[in-house]
């Protein structure tokens, strides 16, 4: 990874974006890291930097994969799914596409941790933010507290995600 930042003149900026996702496929489990090739949603499909995804893969010898975005958490495994199947996509998330196209003039990498297997059933969190996405606490609560063995899972695959996901960092620093 070293000698792919030191050779030649930066003439675009290149942006490495960390972060959890849940799976839409058996193949990739809770815990599994994953290098996006691209993201899409239901408007269309947008490339992470191939050059920077390859060095991403081999650095961390972790799969390839195409994320979908959705503005809402998807919490049945059924749901689940069926995304992924629908879509051709390996995982989840709910800002991928947002940061690619916001990010368009930059050479931009996307790693990401799995927090949730296809499988799991999660909290039905879909009346817990505003129009701004801004998290309501009084509706998390009610939500996580009506499904608590889902709620006690998703916090679980979370903590374990977000440390596996701070390894990664830790790796990709060393690389650099």
């Amino acid at each position: 990874m070293r000698e792919y930042l030191a050779r030649g003149p930066r003439l675009t900026p290149r942006i490495l974006v960390l972060g959890l996702c849940g799976s839409l496929t058996p193949q990739w489990g809770w815990g599994t890291t994953v290098v996006y090739q691209d993201c899409l949603d239901g408007s269309g499909r947008l490339s992470c930097d191939p050059t920077i995804t390859n060095v991403l893969q081999a650095c961390l010898g972790a799969p390839l994969v195409t994320g979908f975005s959705t503005s809402h958490v998807v919490s049945s495994a059924q749901a689940k799914g069926d995304l992924g199947r629908e879509w051709g996509a390996g995982v989840v998330d709910m800002e991928g596409t947002a940061i690619l196209g916001s990010l368009s003039g930059y050479q931009v990498g996307m790693v990401r941790v799995v927090s949730d297997a296809v499988t799991q059933e999660l909290p039905d969190l879909s009346g817990v933010f505003d129009a701004q996405g801004r998290l309501q606490p009084l509706r998390l609560a009610r939500s996580l507290g009506g499904q608590p063995v889902a709620a006690l899972d998703l916090i679980r695959g979370s903590l374990g995600a977000l440390r596996s996901l701070g390894a990664v960092a830790a790796q990709l620093t060393q690389a650099l």
